[in-house]
This record gives structure tokens, C-alpha cells and sequence, in this order.
């Protein structure tokens, strides 16, 4: 599933402009991180983080644990707005 982003996002001279949802998803499956329920899976919502900056999962997993919490809070804001 594709979502088409209702504003363009610029990041180091990159344009982001939708974002798969099921790439994500399988990425954290093959990661073996796998949850019931996605939409409130930290590895889910870090890995739909990531996509959506064009950046390393794992320099976003890198993160102390209240910039992590904010991003992942965030993204999952996102989703469900």
C-alpha cells in the first residue's frame, strides 16, 4: 500500500513524495521483529520512519530512547491522522 504524501518532503536534495507501507512491513519481517499489530510496533513505525527520511533504520534504532519515543509517536501520528 502506497501513500501518496499530500506535501512534497526534501531531505539532502532527495524528494520523497509517497511512501510503501508493505515494503515496510516486510522489512521488519524479514527482520525478525515481527508484531500483531503493526501500527503500534516500535520496529514498524521506525522502519516507516526511516523510508520516509531516506535514512538507515539502524541510525534511527541508534537514537536515545526519548528521540527515538518522539519519532516513533510522531510517525505513527502521522498514520492515523
Amino acid at each position: 500500500m502506497k501513500i501518496k504524501l499530500n506535501k512534497k518532503i526534501l531531505h539532502k536534495d532527495k524528494e520523497l513524495t509517497e511512501l510503501d507501507l508493505l515494503d515496510c512491513e516486510q522489512a521488519v519481517i524479514k527482520s525478525g521483529r515481527q508484531s500483531l499489530l503493526n501500527d503500534f510496533s516500535k520496529a514498524y513505525l521506525i522502519q516507516v520512519a526511516a523510508r520516509a527520511c531516506k535514512m538507515p533504520v539502524e541510525l534511527l534504532e541508534s537514537l536515545g530512547a526519548k528521540d527515538f519515543t518522539n519519532i516513533t509517536n510522531l510517525t505513527q501520528n502521522f498514520l492515523f491522522n
